[in-house]
């Protein structure tokens, strides 16, 4: 699969293909995660920052889980949504301490124990320059966890397939599993843990030119065969994990 061209800045996404994205947008109870084997070791009562998190999905689930004092780092937020996650998910409003700023020139007040994104750095030019800001937030001791998705395999080729327009705002040269542990170790930190992850996983965007209820209800049954198949590899895994220490 090649590589997508690089646009002329930092950016792969404008805030105008963000707003369209989660128009439709409704809120959920948030779950179990299927992360949650990657958080045995983390902290409890931590504080937290999800950073391009928007709508809080992952803020959530700290929150419930662990008590966390979370907070939600985006230029794109709607607070009706953010609302509407706390209400639908049995929380206190305001329980998301909402930072409506841009990551790279947003000036913190503090660290944070646990910095969390989860599909933000390969809508980026600059890989280390965005992991090195991650890194910035971190308090001494702190949990470092990025998870990004693995377009470089076969979930790639299906996003590619369904929708190529979305599909070219991914830098897929940050799928490189070899480029992320150099970054993280070249910022100094301990700890280090770079792996594809998951077990065969295909989806459709909304904004997928075939997006249908049937075409769900194909890529449905298809994921229930595919998770019989016990790898984890460039090919079949959808994501990549990065956990590390600082």
């Amino acid at each position: 699969m090649k590589s997508n061209p690089e646009p002329d800045n930092n950016n792969f996404t404008e805030l105008q293909d963000w707003m369209i994205h989660w128009k439709n947008f409704k809120p959920f109870v948030v779950g179990e995660s299927k992360l949650e084997d990657l958080l045995l070791d983390f902290p409890e009562k931590a504080s937290f920052i999800e950073i391009g998190g928007f709508p809080g999905l992952y803020s959530i689930f700290f929150r419930k889980k662990f008590n966390y004092d979370v907070h939600l780092l985006d230029y794109v937020i709607i607070p009706e949504i953010i609302h509407g996650m706390e209400q639908t998910n049995q929380l206190p409003e305001g329980s998301i301490h909402v930072l409506k700023e841009d990551f790279f020139t947003y000036v913190p007040e503090r660290r944070f124990d646990v910095v969390f994104s989860y599909g933000f750095i390969e809508h980026f030019v600059d890989i280390p320059g965005v992991i090195s800001r991650h890194v910035d937030l971190l308090n001494e001791n702190g949990r470092l966890l990025i998870v990004l998705p693995n377009l470089n395999g076969m979930s790639g080729a299906f996003f590619k397939l369904t929708d190529p327009g979305m599909f070219s705002k991914h830098n897929l040269k940050s799928m490189n599993l070899g480029l992320l542990d150099g970054i993280c170790r070249d910022l100094g930190l301990m700890e280090i843990d770079v792996r594809y992850y998951g077990k065969p996983h295909l989806w459709i965007n909304s904004s997928s030119p075939v997006d249908s209820r049937f075409m769900r209800f194909c890529i449905k049954y298809l994921n229930g065969v595919l998770q019989r198949i016990p790898l984890t590899s460039r090919f079949f895994s959808p994501l990549i994990v990065v956990k590390a220490r600082k």
